[in-house]
């Protein structure tokens, strides 16, 4: 061998971002003992991640799977001989199978432990060659810095986050810089032009431009161990595995929050979202599905302090005139049967395009398409509504593209916000310059003193001093009883009963129902917990029993969120919303009953996790001040006229 001694190092396991977590480990063993010859014995595929490392020799090993390989490992590592051998397959997975989830060792340091060394992050000693810089000033020679680079794909499907494109245009949109993708087998093909796609079959080649990169963000697989090992600040999208575990890096390590609408509160590592008898689950975990990228990009954005890398908001003026001088432009070329409208919201947004297509059909005089998440029977029997189609879970910019294709105008609407779009119109594919100046997102909405579908209906040139969410769909109910009051405790549908910050307080509804002098019947979904003393129809009607309930009801009485919505969109008079974190105009409806809070209120999109966790930091002290009497005494009142009406 050259030397007194030799050792030999065995991991044939598959894996790059495991390669990247032994390079401590190695290069600590090789500089303890730099008169020994060290050979690794490894899969081929991961030879590239550490063959810069000084000092050491990698065979590649041939076979189909682990135990394959690691049986052609020991024949030659019997063959040769070695002073000392260590076996490092399975030293990771049988310490975290043993400890899960209160798994409390990083690889980093599991590796050192078996070879009998001091784990230290600054020990990972990444060398690139001349030829591989390179490369990296070249392909960065022509994007606008700063440079964020996002790695989509895990190696399994238990570790994706299902919504990784969504993310890239979420990023681009703020970003005055470059957003890069580094999967070579992604290439972005969206309309977001500082989005480039990193492809190249050297793996060191992208290694090396990855570290040029001003900032990482990943999944739990090989781009975070990349970035990381090289000083790159990295933000860790993880689900059931522990970030603060993998990512032992010198560099700042950040990560998404763990959801509390996760199953099992906690990271569960390698039982993620599946039964005991699944042991490899194959689809997105809970806790990553239900996390949305705007507000993940929200806290990389305050977790990282980079808010001089965001484009600059311009300031707003009123396009008003302009918006409805398009309208007329574009209403005057549509065709019969042409007009579509999109929204991907929950049940309370939805309602919004009822009022849309009202609007749209005064205007042009046409019937409009609609294209929803779920909850077509809001539609059915709409005098203004030609056909409604089911988008499911997709995001707004993967729908508009084809849905603005064929149809020659489509009307693309968010919360609060809208936009014409018209491909036969125009070659461009939409009217990106007559938004450029209005406002977005909803604490600057908030200022216009609107509801949030008067904001919709400004933004596209709509009248929009009446709000017309009306629907025209109703089922009857059998087994209400006579003058009956309907409350809801939840807030949607999505979220499963998950308690949050613009809830109100289980105990206080508990107490309400024993106030009240009338019958109350409970609505809403199974994950809404009972209130005792109500008549229970949780889960008990479909769409349009819903809202002939609400329509029949006396009064309703919920805290904002869908309920609220339908209220509204039957006509009921007698709504009455408790409100904390929004109050405000932008979710009120005129001639509903707001009960606001008197302590603390408009906390909204102050942080990213508003609704889950109080961003004032004092309990959410804003719904638990709402008294249960006052709310009695006016359900009361109201129930009280009802019910003379009635007998008169």
């Amino acid at each position: 061998m050259g030397h007194n001694k030799s050792i030999a190092y065995e991991r044939i396991v598959p894996g790059r971002g495991d390669m990247v977590m032994l390079r401590p480990a190695l290069v600590t063993n090789i500089e303890k003992n730099p008169d020994c010859d060290h050979i690794l014995y490894c899969t081929f595929e991961v030879i590239p991640i550490l063959s810069d490392i000084p000092g050491l020799e990698l065979v590649g090993i041939p076979g189909k799977n682990v135990s394959q390989r690691h049986i052609v490992a020991q024949n030659k590592i019997s063959d040769v001989g070695y002073d000392r051998v260590y076996v490092l397959n399975n030293c990771c997975v049988s310490y975290e199978l043993a400890t899960m989830p209160n798994v409390d060792k990083s690889r980093q340091e599991l590796f050192c432990d078996a070879i009998g060394v001091t784990f230290d992050a600054n020990k990972y000693n990444v060398r690139f060659s001349e030829s591989e810089l390179e490369f990296a000033d070249n392909f960065l020679a022509n994007l606008t810095p700063p440079f964020i680079g996002i790695h989509m794909k895990p190696a399994m499907a238990w570790r994706e986050y299902p919504y990784m494109e969504w993310l890239i245009n979420r990023v681009a949109k703020d970003l005055n810089g470059t957003v890069i993708t580094v999967d070579p087998e992604y290439r972005y093909n969206g309309r977001k032009k500082n989005v480039s796609s990193l492809i190249s079959p050297d793996i060191r080649e992208v290694w090396a431009t990855m570290s040029k990169m001003n900032l990482g963000i990943g999944v739990d697989s090989w781009g975070c161990h990349a970035w990381g090992s090289t000083g790159v600040d990295v933000y860790g999208i993880f689900g059931p595995t522990d970030p603060k575990i993998f990512l032992q890096y010198p560099g700042k390590m950040a990560w998404a929050p763990l959801t509390k609408l996760c199953p099992y509160k906690k990271r569960c590592w390698y039982r993620p979202c599946a039964s005991p008898k699944d042991t490899m689950p194959t689809k997105p975990p809970r806790c990553l599905s239900v996390l949305s990228p705007p507000p993940l990009w929200q806290d990389i954005v305050c977790k990282y302090g980079i808010q001089d890398w965001l484009i600059k908001s311009k300031k707003y003026k009123p396009l008003d005139g302009d918006i409805k001088s398009e309208m007329k432009t574009l209403v005057s070329i549509v065709g019969r049967g042409d007009m579509a409208l999109l929204m991907t919201e929950g049940l309370g947004g939805t309602t919004a395009l009822l009022d849309v297509a009202t609007k749209v059909y005064n205007q042009a005089k046409e019937k409009s398409v609609v294209f929803v998440r779920k909850f077509p029977e809001l539609f059915e029997n709409h005098p203004y509504v030609k056909d409604v189609e089911l988008i499911g879970d997709a995001d707004f910019e993967d729908c508009i593209d084809p849905i603005r294709k064929s149809f020659s105008l489509v009307g693309g609407v968010k919360t609060g916000t809208a936009q014409w779009f018209s491909t036969r119109y125009n070659a461009v594919g939409s009217y990106d310059p007559l938004y450029d100046n209005y406002p977005s997102g909803i604490k600057v909405l908030e200022g216009n003193g609107l509801n949030f579908i008067q904001n919709i209906n400004r933004s596209l040139g709509l009248p929009y001093k009446r709000i017309e969410n009306f629907t025209f769909n109703s089922e009857e109910v059998v087994g209400l009883p006579f003058n009956y009051i309907a409350i809801s405790n939840g807030v949607d549908v999505d979220h499963r009963g998950l308690v949050q910050t613009k809830s109100w307080p289980h105990c206080h509804w508990e107490e309400l129902a024993k106030l009240v002098d009338y019958p109350l019947v409970q609505f809403g979904t199974d994950f809404d917990k009972k209130i005792h003393g109500t008549i229970d129809f949780r889960g008990k009607t479909s769409i349009p029993q819903l809202l002939y309930a609400l329509s029949h009801a006396s009064a309703v009485i919920c805290q904002e969120g869908g309920i609220m919505h339908l209220g509204h969109a039957v006509m009921q008079k007698n709504v009455f919303v408790m409100r904390g974190p929004t109050a405000g105009t932008f979710f009120r409806y005129p001639g509903h009953c707001c009960i606001d809070s008197a302590i603390c209120v408009g906390c909204y999109w102050d942080t990213p996790v508003w609704w889950r966790d109080c961003p004032r930091k004092i309990d959410a002290i804003c719904m638990k001040s709402i008294k249960p009497e006052l709310v009695a005494a006016v359900a009361n009142k109201i129930s009280r006229q009802q019910l003379e009406l009635s007998l008169y």
